[in-house]
């Protein structure tokens, strides 16, 4: 804008402009322009212009009280009075700007989309939906179904856009504005994305609502919605679109003994251990197969606990739930137990969820280790033992003062999975070993030294042959290498090799100076003497690594043969790259 073509200024204005440029304030400077040349535009213009102008700007920026004055001044409801076809429809400008008060005020004038093409507001006519099924403005969706302009709506989008059913039961629908939808013609199984939910449905969305969830999802099944949902084309970051996930996430979030309604789900037919693609956002899966992660009603009951800090009545209630759940058969997704390829499974178990969310030192809290203990008790272990000190055992944990709180923490568990009937020390030192040793550049640091000589000192045998392939857990880890798993071989041309590597030779150190022994034959074969053999076929980028763990195997053997000359146990002293005699 000109201010050369300013006839009228008025003197407040001037002073303002002039105030913050003798203070040197540019930002209110520009802001004072800016509303200048907003309001003030349309007062240069000629009389057409003039209301032509104000009242697009009334219906863009969602300006009701502007464009009532324009209605004033004898300006059309249905037109801003513009040359091109396009924007004849002030209702279409409405949509198009999201302006909701313009919106349902011209709807109220009995305004419509007039020469607009149906393709052409499928869009924003969504987006706009979605303003208008909120909290806040059920009672003007009411009014606008009942003068049935939300069929003119469906006329030109489709049946699911038109009536959000789903949103509007999650925004705190009356069992009357539902009634509205379904006698409009409203599809009750119709599934949307949503950004909280992942995923949402009629009943689903009944279900989670607390006040009156039993009864409009009863109204909702009495008129034909089904406890099993239809498929989707998309795959939703979360599966609450299905009954069942939906209630046992308001079992946990409700805080009270009521399992009324996971029993309706499963009187209907619905499977306490069904499986529904997640993604799980906590870190479980940074690797390039989000696809692959999974979730049952176990795991999902578990993510949606509010908090471990609550009453006693509170901590209760999610005990007795749980208790409910399990006695049910709710497990979590079948995960093959085997070392090196229990990594390879993206989905979290049961205790990686927990741990993962209230951190490792919650182990030392009754009410967490209490439902940890029912988890393990029931067999939710998965045998994620490596994947869980792999995890959350690095870092600052291994230093004081902070070591005794995780140490402690971990011992608890350790005693916990020990105590189970068909326990295992060896199985679980070889998954504690070889788990850790996989896939990600953890070092051994205390917490892994602390827990490796607790379960030997618990009677577990390093030399066990424990592993799938009958041979012990050193064995394993050297297969590991002769076998490079897609998950094990993203690091052998990265920057990170190194790094890699010299975890992977203090891990081997660690395991021999417990008496690993190298040279054992397993089913007639020898894991590291097969490994220093596939130096022969192995690629230009892998020798150099298996070279070292194969000069790590050497110092180990020589190492482990003084030991039984002298009858001295030898420790690796990591930062004077030799053996120093020790007693353990």
């Amino acid at each position: 804008m000109c201010f050369g073509t300013i006839e009228i200024l008025p003197l407040e204005i001037f002073e303002t402009i002039v105030s913050y440029l003798d203070i040197g304030d540019e930002a209110r400077l520009y802001s004072t322009c800016r509303h200048l040349h907003i309001y003030g535009e349309p007062l240069l213009l000629d009389p057409f212009d003039r209301k032509q102008r104000a009242m697009i700007w009334a219906v863009r920026h969602d300006d009701l009280a502007l464009l009532k004055r324009c209605f004033l001044q004898g300006r059309r409801t249905s037109s801003p009075a513009r040359l091109q076809p396009k924007l004849f429809s002030t209702l279409a400008l409405a949509v198009r700007g999201e302006s909701l008060d313009v919106f349902e005020h011209l709807c109220a004038q009995g305004v419509g989309f007039e020469g607009i093409p149906p393709s052409a507001l499928k869009h924003q006519l969504r987006v706009l939906m979605k303003k208008i099924v909120s909290p806040g403005r059920l009672d003007k969706l009411q009014t606008l179904i009942e003068r049935g302009f939300i069929a003119k709506v469906a006329a030109h989008t489709t049946r699911d856009i038109a009536w959000p059913l789903s949103r509007a039961i999650v925004a705190g629908a009356s069992e009357e504005l539902v009634q509205l939808f379904i006698d409009a013609g409203a599809n009750l199984n119709a599934t949307h994305e949503h950004r909280y939910f992942g995923s949402i449905a009629p009943l689903a969305a009944a279900i989670l609502t607390s006040n009156t969830g039993g009864e409009l999802a009863r109204q909702l099944v009495h008129h034909g919605a089904t406890y099993e949902p239809s498929a989707l084309h998309f795959r939703p970051a979360r599966p609450t679109r299905h009954p069942l996930f939906a209630a046992v996430q308001r079992l946990a979030q409700s805080g009270e003994r009521n399992v009324s309604v996971v029993e309706d789900c499963l009187a209907h037919g619905c499977d306490i251990n069904k499986t529904e693609h997640r993604v799980w956002d906590r870190g479980f899966n940074w690797d390039w197969r989000p696809r692959q992660q999974l979730s049952t009603p176990l795991l999902e009951f578990l993510d949606a606990i509010p908090s471990l800090s609550g009453g006693a009545a509170q901590q209760q209630a999610t005990i007795q739930n749980l208790a409910f759940l399990l006695d049910h058969g709710a497990r979590t997704p079948v995960i093959p137990d085997l070392a090196g390829a229990i990594i390879q499974s993206t989905t979290p178990s049961c205790l990686e969820l927990l741990i993962d969310r209230w951190q490792v030192e919650s182990l030392n809290d009754d009410h967490f280790f209490a439902i940890v203990t029912m988890l393990v008790e029931a067999g939710c272990m998965d045998g994620a033992m490596g994947r869980l000190m792999r995890r959350y055992c690095r870092g600052v944990r291994n230093q004081d003062p902070y070591f005794a709180d995780a140490w402690r923490g971990w011992r608890r568990l350790l005693d916990l999975l020990l105590a189970q009937p068909s326990s295992d020390p060896s199985l679980l030192l070889m998954h504690l070993l070889v788990d850790s040793g996989t896939k990600e550049m953890s070092t051994v640091d205390r917490l892994l030294v602390a827990a490796v000589d607790y379960l030997m000192s618990r009677g577990a045998d390093i030399n066990a042959p424990v592993s799938p392939l009958g041979s012990s857990a050193l064995h394993m880890l050297c297969t590991v290498y002769q076998h490079p798993t897609p998950d094990t071989m993203w690091w052998h041309r990265s920057p990170y090799q190194d790094s890699v590597v010299q975890h992977r030779r203090d891990l081997l150190h660690l395991m021999m100076s417990r008496g690993a022994d190298p040279l054992r034959r397993f089913c007639g074969r020898n894991a590291p003497t097969e490994l220093i053999q596939y130096l022969k076929v192995a690629d230009p980028s892998t020798r150099a690594w298996i070279k070292k763990v194969g000069q790590t195997l050497c110092e180990g053997m020589v190492t482990q043969r003084l030991a039984k000359a002298n009858g001295t146990s030898y420790m690796h002293n990591r930062s004077k790259n030799i053996y120093v005699p020790v007693v353990w």
